[in-house]
């Protein structure tokens, strides 16, 4: 079973910690991992690594995610994961804790997200962005629609990404994740999220995603909204680790546990028949 997921990291200056965080957690996990670098870093990985799979990708975050999207065989099944992951984990009830997913729980849901892919037509599925244990355990088994997907950890199909890839000519897509599962749910395509199952990840600020997010964070959240103003929203995070401005996905534009594609589709004419929300000004 561990051999049927391919897990693929992309990976920024982080060849002295990767083996701490994400490489750790697909090793207990079962997982056959791949390290995907600009080709600058590729000596550096390889040294670092020894005897791990290290593949030549492009420099930059999108470039390297259009790298990993277009790199291996179609009908490959392929996790996508950050390189400061440190496990995944599920929530023991509201007056309990956070656990992780032992390995053979992990790929029992991970077959179940690339099931629910080829049910309701799916471009990617993930799980909860949080880790918040009360959430998790009252959380829905599953939703449909257009969900919040962070680009940590993804799921999908190789040879049908064509959706999710983006223009690459703006520089410095802070928020590449977001746009992308807007571009494929506007494509027809929906997002799927287990949402009883989280990550945690390392406070490492140094390298991977937090290198490229610099600047302008208003302007570029403005940008995805007005792209896609009936499903993207512009919010505010009052973390410190995270820029202040955010793109985040409007409210009821996911159906919980659907049982037909039906559902689905009724929820998505809604949002496309009704109005166009106002877009607010760029905050000073």
């Amino acid at each position: 079973m561990a051999d049927s997921i391919q897990a693929a990291i992309v990976s920024y200056r982080r060849s002295g910690s990767i083996s701490r965080h994400t490489l750790r957690m697909t090793d207990r996990l079962g997982l056959k991992a791949t390290v995907i670098v600009a080709e600058e870093e590729y000596d550096e990985y390889v040294a670092a690594l020894p005897g791990r799979d290290i593949a030549v990708g492009r420099l930059g975050m999108v470039e390297n995610r259009h790298a990993m999207l277009s790199m291996f065989p179609a009908g490959t099944r392929v996790l996508a994961l950050n390189d400061d992951m440190k496990d995944v984990v599920y929530s023991t009830g509201e007056a309990g804790r956070i656990m992780p997913l032992d390995p053979l729980a992990f790929h029992r849901r991970a077959e179940y997200g690339f099931s629910l892919l080829d049910y309701f037509g799916g471009a990617i599925w993930g799980i909860n962005p949080s880790a918040d244990r009360r959430f998790l355990a009252n959380a829905s088994q599953f939703s449909v629609g257009i969900n919040s997907v962070e680009g940590c950890f993804f799921g999908f199909v190789a040879g049908q990404t064509d959706a999710l890839m983006l223009p690459e000519d703006e520089d410095n897509r802070t928020f590449e994740d977001m746009e992308r599962i807007c571009k494929a749910w506007t494509a027809g395509w929906n997002i799927i999220r287990l949402n009883q199952i989280s990550y945690t990840q390392s406070r490492a600020m140094v390298g991977g995603r937090g290198a490229w997010e610099q600047g302008d964070e208003c302007a570029k959240v403005l940008r995805v909204v007005r792209d896609y103003p009936r499903v993207a929203a512009h919010t505010f995070s009052k973390l410190t680790s995270q820029p202040k401005c955010r793109v985040n996905i409007r409210r009821r534009c996911t159906v919980a546990n659907p049982t037909s594609l039906g559902q689905v589709d009724e929820l998505r004419d809604k949002i496309m028949r009704g109005p166009i929300p106002q877009i607010p000004p760029v905050c000073s």
